[in-house]
């Protein structure tokens, strides 16, 4: 005969039950409730939603998805639907609870997260710009391949926000959503006039470098 347990039961910390305490997530965990307050979704369709006609980065992978859904779950925040299906595995459909539809809307309304804590944050997270604190270490050739470099790959994420706006336009997406590839555009756009600006004055540089010294190879042999 099995002995009376005693003392509390032991939980499993994935399941749970949230406290009551005010859910602090990611923008990854707002962005996943959001599309499931929106309407209930399946995992790989709110994968499928993040990252189709998306820019080739934007996309969200299955390492970040399901840990996120679990810990919603978790919180209280959605319930999950087991369907089951004749003919193909049981489909787990995700519903926004009250406290997950609450939430969200409180998250959207509030300012958090709307600052850009940083006022140099463009500089650590574009590692050119890190590179080129010590760019005087370099020859100015090899300075100029990781320019054309960089402008062969900002000229790329251009074409690929102008591919992204055209299908989002053609689906009739929600013009507030479109003005967010707007500014992913005018980012790269304006990250490729800087950098084109950049690799000229480095011709320029080498130009007036080369003229100074033939002018004094020139001037050497004058003297012989």
């Amino acid at each position: 005969m099995e002995s009376a347990r005693t003392g509390p039961p032991e939980v499993n910390p994935l399941t749970k039950p949230s406290t009551g305490a005010r859910f602090t997530g990611s923008a990854i965990h707002y962005t996943i409730l959001g599309l499931i307050v929106e309407s209930p979704r399946h995992g790989y369709l709110i994968k499928k939603i993040l990252c189709e006609g998306k820019g080739r980065d934007f996309g969200i992978n299955d390492g970040l998805l399901y840990p996120a859904l679990a810990r919603l779950k978790r919180e209280g925040l959605i319930r999950k639907e087991v369907v089951q299906q004749e003919k193909s595995p049981a489909k787990h459909i995700y519903h926004a609870t009250q406290r997950g539809e609450e939430e969200f809307l409180r998250w959207l309304m509030a300012p958090e997260g709307e600052e850009d804590p940083f006022r140099y944050d463009f500089y650590w997270r574009f590692g050119f710009l890190v590179k080129a604190n010590f760019f005087t270490h370099l020859d100015p050739r090899e300075i100029s391949v990781k320019l054309d470099r960089q402008i062969a790959e900002a000229r790329a994420k251009i074409e690929d926000f102008e591919r992204v706006s055209k299908s989002m336009e053609e689906r009739r997406v929600e013009w507030y959503r479109l003005k967010i590839m707007d500014f992913g555009l005018g980012y790269q756009s304006l990250k490729l006039s800087w950098l084109e600006q950049f690799a000229r004055e480095l011709r320029d540089r080498i130009g007036e470098r080369n003229a100074a010294i033939g002018g004094a190879r020139s001037l050497r042999a004058g003297k012989v």
